[in-house]
């Protein structure tokens, strides 16, 4: 009864929709987002302890080498900052797509949260209030729109598995399975086509900003 619940109340309707409006309705989607900020003070505090060596080993997932983003290349900055969205949206997409995927799914938006989170404290620890500034005007307005994004897909990957999982036990979900996992598809490729904006807000406030801090 508790996953028909947190599937009925999900706020998504049962037909694909090309708008973001119906997930800040969701309060599955402010869930995600608590998870979110949960991780984002987590990773805040441990990256205050942490050094340059491991900023860089996390770089490929979380993206918190800020030589890349201070770098003058936007091609590098655009394909970094999309590989990561892609490998966590990837992720959900395989969850999504499993029995017992939205285990694993609700926790990606904390994961996520607290690679945020690394480069908040870590560029605080070494730079002060010169890195809260980097963290607003570079590194914010992309992790914004990603973060968003990631939040929205969990929502899809949970529900999509929940429903899965309910009509494999043939509780009475309706609608038909291969109608459920197009919509699926669908709207992970729609949130995967706008993480494109939160890599490109990362290259254009990198190519903006970027020069007026020498690290």
């Amino acid at each position: 009864m508790l996953m028909k619940r947190i599937i009925w109340s999900s706020g998504f309707p049962g037909k694909h929709r090309i708008s973001f409006i119906p997930y800040f309705k969701s309060t599955l989607f402010a869930g995600m987002m608590v998870m979110l900020f949960a991780g984002i003070i987590t990773g805040s505090f441990c990256g205050a302890s942490a050094d340059e060596a491991l900023m860089k080993k996390m770089n490929v997932i979380f993206l918190t080498d800020y030589h890349v983003r201070s770098s003058n290349n936007a091609a590098d900055v655009f394909i970094a900052s999309f590989a990561c969205s892609f490998i966590f949206l990837l992720t959900l997409l395989i969850c999504g797509l499993s029995l017992w995927g939205f285990i694993p799914s609700a926790a990606v938006p904390f994961i996520k949260g607290y690679g945020y989170g690394l480069s908040v404290g870590y560029l605080y620890s070494i730079y002060g209030f010169r890195g809260i500034i980097y963290n607003i005007l570079i590194i914010l307005p992309g992790a914004f729109i990603c973060c968003a994004v990631l939040c929205a897909a969990c929502c899809e990957s949970l529900t999509h598995s929940l429903r899965m999982l309910l009509s494999y036990r043939r509780s009475p979900v309706s609608d038909d399975p291969r109608t459920r996992i197009k919509q699926f598809l669908l709207s992970m490729l729609w949130l995967l086509f706008l993480s494109l904006f939160a890599a490109a807000a990362d290259v254009l406030f990198s190519v903006l900003f970027s020069r007026f801090f020498d690290f």
